[in-house]
């Protein structure tokens, strides 16, 4: 530890100079050659290239092999002019630089006085020659005029082929929707003008809440790419694919806009109710409404020098979930007379706003200053309910969070640019139980939950970030180095239940209605006077993260292009995730990991004392190489043949450390389980339940490396025309280190003790008073692996003559052993990498087809479609009861492999059409009609498998049927 610390601040200090701190760059870059009319280089020739909306300009020349490269261009559009002594100018206009896109523009001069000028108006090649990454660039156009019930620019990100859905989102409709490569949501990274945009304590939300990250609205987004394999080293802390987005900003003309959205239900056919695991529409459309309205504005402060954007949307929302409860389960809640609530439908509401402010200063030819500050406040009422959720299952939840940076861009001579990045954001989140609603026990059926969710409510998590960050260019002869690093200091703080007021367990949903388990936790910290209320611990959950890259793109001549890259993370867990080593502790050792396993199972009364023991080491080496080459096999600019290697190192997530800590029995919570409880429907006394009734105990790892993937891919792309492109790509991931579920006191084989439960550490267990086969629960053992397969077939018309289209079409095979972040657990503790445990992810959906369309029809009438389609995704089929005898109720019958039924494919088809009123040159009014599931398909989740509920293999929800939405928009 102490010399992976050494070796960064070394290297920290001789990077100095030109160093700030983060890794990702938003700006994009003009390169290309520059010949004669016999196809000699010119070398010297003047470049210029002005950005059309602020002026800004940026020269250079082309070297002795004729070719040219200027960086740090902001996406914009510019005009670029060529100037040689002795030959005619030339200027392309209306040039498009991408966000941290390359352009490639070649020039050829003719003959005549340079005061001849030869104007043509570019648009960027549709294939990039330069570039190994399979990325997809969602510009403004698309943000503002394709679908989008939820107006979260993100889900356009599931244009992308190879990103598809997040099953979890499904489920819930908590987290973001955005998979790729079938692989968990969390495993991406989001970057904001830069900046690194992620929630460290959830990676990407939970299955409960979305990620507390600061939300932007749509209107305030220029443009995003979807990188989702080859990129460069740059961009790191992601396993799966990234996110790079840039906010608009102002320029020497004033420009914004005025907006209202309404859905409503009286747009909207019935939802869909299950029933026998059909999906049949309601009776009536249930109560909805929600609006977002706002605007934008932006121009200049002083022409050519200083400039502003700002955007402030509201969002409002009155709606409904719907509940699916049996019939029989009803009843019986019903004649308990407690106040459960049974309600079928539930009113829901949403109260948002965000707000944000961007400030650019041309400073001098050579240096500008952008600030940007970002502020959103979430409220949401009656959340997560819905399903198999009842009515009083959900909770409050509560947001509100600023983001605010600084971004110093340098040019230093001709040959370097600098980019500078200093960023604070705050991200506060409380989920609180339902207003004026009962603390009550849950009561925990196989096909739905009602009663206070006592394992989720009330909660609290706040996350501060300092980031400093920075990336310097620098191009010499036929090479662009580039290399820069970051700091990243989170504090984060959560406060979580301790399960107050338990949970009573059904092993079905007929009668006898008699519950065989009843599961709690109380708040020792309450207890000893460390925490003012019952109901809550706390665990500070600080992390400080640093990063090193350096980057080479060699253009070894006019086709071929290489790049090789090196990143290096260092994570270092502080607070009490950064407690001492239990491994490491006199008396113990990393070799005989049981010794500590015992201690912790036994509570804070061991040799192992009262510490937050870290739940995992510090892993202190996390080297990222990268490797890629792209070839224009013509010459001519019209195809590429692009292969790429690296490693994508991601980062543990602190929510499930918290869990590990919160886990250890007796340190700030005690966990207690009583086997067929005869106090139902009572809560019992805290004091009458003693420590030794819990059966499970998390336990720390005691070794724990940071998950990454090696990617490999390789493809081609080619122009059919000037407007349309085919490209086809396959990648291959293998993943290590990822999450798995491991009983460290798991009873030994059943075939090897004669039938009876024996558990390796019984002797030692019952001899200090706890049960012999207390599950010792080790949630972080990262030795799970996955491994990916797919090919993508993409076909792309630029928008031109009043139509533009993206066709992507994904066929792929995803699998792991088992699946961390939904409990499962092998199904041999002592044999982890069986046959049977290796099944597809719960994103693993065979095919994907996703297009969209836009045309201009007559009398300024646009029509904008998205559709969407993919094959089934899994589910696991479980038995609904403890078969190996590991405390889990997850297992599988003999010989079903994991995640082996398939639910039901999904379609759906969003048509956006709108009408444009001219005013004059520089204002409109738009007026818009959107739709969504267009042919009202019945798109079922949330398959059953346990075997013995009710609803086995049945879907437990429906999607949204067919809604609309009404939108009008004055643009100036």
């Amino acid at each position: 530890m102490y010399r992976a610390r050494r070796f960064f601040f070394v290297a920290l200090a001789l990077l100095a100079p030109t160093l700030s701190l983060q890794a990702q760059t938003t700006t994009g870059s003009i390169l290309g050659d520059v010949i004669d009319p016999s196809g000699a280089v010119l070398d010297g020739a003047a470049i210029r290239a002005v950005n059309d909306s602020t002026g800004a300009v940026r020269r250079t020349r082309t070297n002795a092999q004729g070719l040219f490269r200027i960086d740090g261009l902001v996406p914009a559009l510019y005009s670029v002019t060529v100037e040689f002594p002795g030959f005619r100018s030339v200027t392309h206009s209306g040039l498009r630089v991408p966000i941290q896109g390359e352009v490639k523009l070649d020039f050829e001069l003719t003959i005549g006085p340079v005061a001849e000028s030869v104007s043509v108006t570019s648009q960027a090649p549709l294939v990039a020659t330069t570039e190994q990454v399979i990325k997809t660039v969602v510009d403004n156009r698309l943000v503002e005029n394709l679908p989008l019930k939820s107006r979260d620019f993100l889900d356009l990100g599931l244009l992308a082929p190879g990103v598809s859905l997040d099953q979890s989102s499904i489920r819930s409709g908590a987290t973001e929707s955005i998979s790729f490569f079938a692989l968990e949501e969390r495993y991406k990274s989001v970057w904001l003008e830069g900046v690194d945009f992620n929630d460290e304590v959830t990676s990407g939300g939970t299955n409960l809440s979305r990620a507390t990250r600061t939300r932007l609205g749509q209107e305030a987004v220029q443009e995003f790419q979807v990188l989702t394999s080859g990129y460069s080293a740059e961009f790191g802390r992601s396993a799966a694919g990234a996110i790079n987005v840039v906010i608009k900003s102002g320029g020497n003309n004033v420009h914004g806009n005025a907006f209202y959205f309404l859905r409503d239900d009286s747009f909207d056919k019935p939802a869909f109710r299950i029933v026998g695991g059909e999906a049949t529409p309601a009776s009536e459309v249930p109560p909805f409404k929600r609006q977002q309205y706002g605007g934008t504005v932006g121009g200049p402060i002083v022409r050519d020098r200083a400039f502003y954007f700002g955007s402030i949307e509201r969002q409002t929302g009155d709606e409904s979930a719907q509940i699916s409860i049996p019939k029989t389960v009803e009843e019986f809640v019903d004649s308990l007379g407690m106040g459960y609530d049974t309600r079928s439908v539930v009113p829901q509401e949403l109260r948002a706003i965000n707000a944000l402010g961007k400030f650019t200063f041309n400073l001098n030819p050579s240096h500008t200053l952008n600030a940007t500050y970002l502020y959103d406040d979430n409220r949401e009422f009656n959340k997560n309910i819905g399903g198999q959720i009842g009515a009083d299952n959900g909770f409050d939840d509560l947001g509100s969070s600023y983001f605010a940076s600084l971004n110093h861009s340098s040019i230093l001579g001709t040959a370097t640019v600098n980019e500078l990045r200093v960023n604070r954001s705050i991200q506060r989140l409380f989920r609180g139980v339902q207003s004026g609603g009962p603390f009550l026990p849950t009561l925990d059926f196989p096909s739905v939950d009602v009663g206070t969710n006592g394992g989720t409510t009330p909660q609290g998590r706040v996350q501060k970030n300092w980031i400093l960050a920075n990336t310097t260019s620098y191009q010499t002869s036929n090479h662009t180095i580039k290399w820069g690093g970051e700091i990243n200091n989170a504090a984060a703080s959560n406060d979580t239940n301790g399960t107050f007021n338990g949970a009573f367990r059904f092993p079905d949903d007929t009668a006898p209605f008699v519950p065989n388990r009843y599961v709690a936790s109380f708040n020792l910290q309450f207890e000893r006077g460390d925490s003012p209320d019952p109901t809550f611990v706390r665990v500070d959950r600080d992390v400080a993260m640093y990063a090193l890259f350096v980057t080479d793109t060699w253009r070894v001549n006019r086709t071929l292009t290489l790049n090789a890259g090196l990143r290096y993370d260092l994570r270092v867990f502080k607070a009490d995730l950064g407690g001492p080593d239990a491994f490491e502790q006199s008396g113990f050792s990393r070799g005989r990991p049981q010794d500590v396993w015992l201690e912790v199972a036994l509570g804070p009364a061991g040799a192992l004392g009262t510490d937050y023991w870290r739940p995992v080491p510090t892993d202190s080496l996390d080297l990222s190489p990268r490797f890629g080459l792209s070839w224009d096999p013509r010459g001519d600019g019209r195809a590429v043949i692009r292969a790429s290697y690296g490693i994508f190192h991601d980062r543990i997530w602190t929510l499930g450390l918290r869990g590990v800590i919160a886990g250890y029995n007796g340190l700030i919570a005690q966990r207690v389980e009583v086997t067929n409880p005869d106090f139902f429907p009572n809560i019992p006394a805290a004091a009458g339940l003693p420590a030794t009734t819990t059966s499970v105990t998390a336990v720390p790892a005691p070794s724990a490396d940071t998950p990454y993937a090696q990617h490999a891919s390789a493809g081609f792309g080619f122009e059919v025309s000037p407007d349309v492109a085919f490209s086809a790509d396959f990648t291959h991931i293998l993943g290590l280190n990822f999450q798995m579920i491991y009983n460290a006191n798991a009873p030994l084989p059943l075939e090897t003790t004669g039938g009876e439960r024996v558990c390796p550490m019984a002797e030692l267990l019952v001899a200090r008073g706890a049960g012999a086969c207390t599950q010792m629960r080790m949630s972080q053992d990262q030795s799970n692996r996955l491994h990916v397969n797919t090919a993508t077939l993409r076909l792309e018309r630029r928008f031109a003559d009043r139509y533009g289209f993206l066709i992507g079409y994904t066929v792929g095979q995803s699998k792991q052993w088992s699946e961390g972040a939904f409990g499962s657990s092998p199904s041999n503790a002592y044999d982890r990498f069986n046959e049977l445990d290796f099944g597809p992810t719960a994103n693993d959906v065979r095919h994907r087809f996703t297009g969209h369309l836009m045309y201009e029809l007559p009398f300024e009438v646009q029509f904008a479609t998205i559709v969407t389609a993919n094959s089934a995704p899994p589910f696991n089929h479980t038995t609904g009861l403890d078969d190996n005898l590991d405390f889990v109720r997850n297992d599988r019958p003999a010989g079903v492999g994991f995640n082996s039924l398939r639910g039901e494919p999904f379609f759906q088809a969003d048509v956006r059409l709108s009408k444009r009123i001219t005013i004059d040159d520089n204002r409109d009014v738009e007026v818009l009609w959107e739709m969504f599931n267009l042919f009202n398909r019945a798109n079922l989740s949330n398959f059953n498998g346990n075997a013995r509920s009710s609803t086995f293999r049945q879907a437990r929800t429906a999607l949204s049927p067919f809604q609309a939405q009404f939108g009008i928009k004055f643009r100036f």
